[in-house]
C-alpha cells in the first residue's frame, strides 16, 4: 500500500499552472474509480501547503510552473518534496521532451515522465496500475503473522 493512503482509494494532487491542463487532467481522473484528486496547485508554495495538508500519494507535476520565481520549477518542487517523502509517486508532465529534462528529473526521484503533446492520454492508465499495485497485497503477505 502506498504511504498515507486509505485501503482503495489512492488520492491524487495536480500541479500545473495552466487551468486548461488542470480541468483535462481532473476531468480524465474523475473518472477512475478508487482514484480521488486532493487538489490542484498552480505554484510551489501552494502545492507543498497541499502535499502537507493532504498527503496525497501521486503527484501529478508540471515540468515548467511559469507564475513561480524564475529560479523555480517542477524540478525545484520535485527535489523539494524527494528530500521529504521518499513514497509519494511522482509523475512530471513536460512539453520539453528532451532526454535532458528526462534524466534530470528522473535523477531528483521522479517515477514518470511522460510527455504532454505525445503521452498525456496515458495518465489514466498510469494511475489506474498505480492504484492497483497499491492495494494488492505481497504474496508473501499472509505468511507474516
Amino acid at each position: 500500500m502506498i504511504a498515507n493512503q486509505t485501503p482503495d482509494l489512492t488520492k491524487v494532487l495536480i500541479v500545473d499552472d495552466s487551468a486548461l491542463i488542470a480541468s483535462r487532467l481532473k476531468q480524465q481522473i474523475g473518472a477512475i474509480k478508487g482514484i480521488e484528486i486532493s487538489g490542484v496547485a498552480t505554484d510551489i508554495s501552494s502545492a507543498l501547503q497541499m502535499i502537507e495538508a493532504h498527503s496525497p500519494d501521486v503527484l501529478i507535476l508540471d515540468i515548467y510552473l511559469k507564475d513561480d520565481a524564475p529560479s523555480s520549477s517542477g524540478i525545484t518542487l520535485l527535489s523539494k518534496v524527494r528530500e521529504t517523502n521518499k513514497h509519494l509517486q511522482i509523475i512530471m508532465l513536460s512539453n520539453l521532451s528532451g532526454p535532458e529534462y528526462n534524466s534530470k528529473c528522473m535523477e531528483l526521484g521522479a517515477n514518470f515522465f511522460l510527455d504532454k503533446s505525445s503521452e498525456f492520454e496515458r495518465i489514466p492508465e498510469l494511475l489506474l496500475q498505480i492504484h492497483q499495485m497499491a492495494n494488492t497485497p505481497w504474496p508473501w503477505a499472509k505468511e507474516i503473522k
